[in-house]
C-alpha cells in the first residue's frame, strides 16, 4: 500500500470491522467511469476521519490500469501525511481486477457465498503483427512479474498468520522462531488444509521452487547469493536441466513444451536476482524479523540500541533474511501461479491461500478475534479489585480468556 497505515493500536477493533459509514461500494467493472464516479466519496471519507474505509466489492474486474489508479487514490497520504487503512470485503464476486483489488487491502475479508477469480494480466489488441506479439508478450510477463511481487508481500504475512495457526494446532508449546525452521513441512500442511480443487496450486507452487533449486546447482550457485550471475551461464544451466529431465539421457530435440519450459524457469530464476525481489524480502526482515530471531540471537539484538538503526538492521538481515528467503520464495511462486491459468476460489481455500484475511461467520482464526480476545484481556485486567467483597457476597465466575490465535502484528503496521 502506498503511504503510511493510521497510527490505531494493532488489536483496534476497527482494523477487521465492517462500518457502514465509511464504505464505498463497487458494484461495477472497473473502468475510467467507475473510478471517476468514486472520486468524490473517496475524498470525503478520507477528508472526514482518520477510521478505516471499507471497499465492498461485486465486480467481475476490468482494467488493470484504472484498478491500481482506484488503489492509489485510496491509499494515498492526506496533506498531513495520513493514509488511511484500506477494509476490502467480497460480497458475492471479485474477479481479475476486481480480486487483486481485494487481495491488496490492509484487510482482506469475504463472505462464504462468494467466489474470488484470480487470472494473468490480459490485454487486447485491434491489429496483431509478427513483431508485435514479443512486445506485447514482454510487457504482459513484465506487468505479471510486478504484480506477483506485490500480491506476495500481502499474501506472505497472511501466511505467517496461517503457519503459526498450523504449528499452534500441532504443538500448542511452540517456539515462534520454529514456524520457519521446516518450511516443507509447513506447505504439506497448507495444502492439506486446502479443497482437493486448489491443491494443485500448492503442488505446482513447490515444483517450481524444485525447478529452481536443481537448475541453481547444476549451475554452480549457492542459493543464499544474491548477486546475479551471467545470464548466459543460467540459460545454459535451464536447457541442461530440461533436456536432461527425463529419463537422465541428453535429448536430441526439444519439444514446445520443452522451449516453454525452458523460458519459464528462465525468467523465473532471472526474477530471484531482481531488484524488487530483494527489496521486499528486506522490508519483511526489518518490519517483523525480529519475531524469527533464536533466543539467543534475540537477547543479542535487545542489546543493540535503537539509536543505532543501522546497526540493527544489519544484524536482522544477517540472522533472519537467508531463514525467510525459502518461505518468500515458494510465497512468490504461489503468487506467480496464481497468474497462470484460471482460478476460481472459495473464501475458505482463499483464506488458507493468504488471499484474504476472513470468512465473515465462518468461525475460522482470524486477526479480528485476536484483536477481541486481547481487549477481553485488557477489560478483564481493569477491573477493580473485588476481593473484600468477594467475601462477602457471592460472585459470577471470570471469563476465560480465548486461547490466543498469533502475536503477528497486522499487516501494513510499521
Amino acid at each position: 500500500m502506498e503511504g503510511k497505515p493510521i497510527a490505531l493500536p494493532p488489536t483496534d477493533l476497527r482494523r477487521f470491522a465492517e462500518n457502514r459509514d465509511r464504505a464505498l461500494f463497487l458494484t461495477a467493472d472497473v473502468t475510467d467511469e467507475t473510478v471517476t464516479g468514486m472520486a468524490a466519496e473517496i475524498v470525503r471519507l478520507k477528508q472526514a476521519s482518520n477510521e478505516p474505509i471499507c471497499l465492498y466489492i461485486d465486480s467481475a474486474g476490468g482494467s488493470v490500469f484504472y484498478a491500481q489508479r482506484l488503489l492509489s487514490f485510496l491509499t494515498s497520504p492526506r496533506q498531513d501525511g495520513h493514509a488511511p487503512w484500506i477494509i476490502t470485503i467480497c460480497i458475492g464476486f471479485a474477479g481479475s481486477a476486481a480480486a487483486d483489488l481485494l487481495a491488496l487491502g490492509d484487510y482482506a475479508m469475504a463472505y462464504p457465498f462468494s467466489l474470488i477469480h484470480h487470472h494473468g494480466t490480459r490485454q487486447s489488441e485491434k491489429e496483431l503483427t509478427v513483431e508485435s506479439i514479443g512486445r506485447i508478450e514482454s510487457r504482459l510477463r513484465e506487468t505479471n512479474e510486478d504484480f506477483a511481487i506485490r500480491l506476495a508481500t500481502k499474501i506472505f504475512h497472511r501466511l505467517i498468520v496461517r503457519i503459526l495457526q498450523i504449528r499452534g494446532e500441532q504443538s500448542p508449546d511452540f517456539l515462534f522462531h520454529e514456524t520457519i525452521a521446516d518450511p516443507q513441512t509447513f506447505i504439506t500442511s497448507l495444502r492439506d488444509k486446502l479443497s482437493e480443487r486448489h491443491r494443485q496450486i500448492i503442488t505446482d507452487a513447490a515444483n517450481r521452487q524444485k525447478d529452481v533449486a536443481q537448475v541453481l546447482k547444476i549451475a554452480g550457485i549457492k542459493p543464499e547469493e544474491t548477486q546475479q550471475p551471467p545470464e548466459s551461464q543460467l540459460l545454459k544451466a535451464v536447457i541442461d536441466y530440461e533436456s536432461n529431465k527425463a529419463g537422465g539421457q541428453e535429448k536430441a530435440f526439444l519439444s514446445a513444451s520443452d522451449l516453454s519450459a525452458i523460458r519459464d524457469n528462465f525468467y523465473q530464476i532471472r526474477g530471484l536476482y531482481h531488484e524488487r525481489y530483494w527489496i521486499n524480502l528486506i522490508d519483511i526482515v526489518h518490519r517483523k524479523g525480529e519475531h524469527f530471531l533464536l533466543p539467543d540471537e534475540s537477547d543479542q539484538f535487545k542489546k543493540i540500541p535503537h539509536d543505532k538503526p543501522i546497526e540493527r538492521s544489519e544484524f536482522l538481515v544477517q540472522r533472519v533474511a537467508h531463514k525467510l528467503n525459502p518461505i518468500w520464495w515458494f510465497v512468490v511462486s504461489l503468487s506467480r501461479c496464481l497468474q497462470s491459468g484460471e482460478h476460481t476460489i472459495s473464501p475458505v481455500d482463499a483464506y488458507w491461500l493468504g488471499l484474504i484475511d476472513e470468512v465473515v461467520g465462518s468461525g475460522l482464526p482470524s486477526l479480528r478475534l485476536f484483536a477481541s480476545q486481547q481487549q477481553q484481556a485488557a477489560v478483564a485486567q481493569q477491573q477493580p479489585n473485588t476481593s473484600t467483597a468477594s467475601a462477602q457476597a457471592p460472585q459470577a465466575p471470570a471469563a476465560e480468556t480465548p486461547p490466543v490465535v498469533t502475536d503477528h502484528e497486522p499487516v501494513g503496521e510499521e
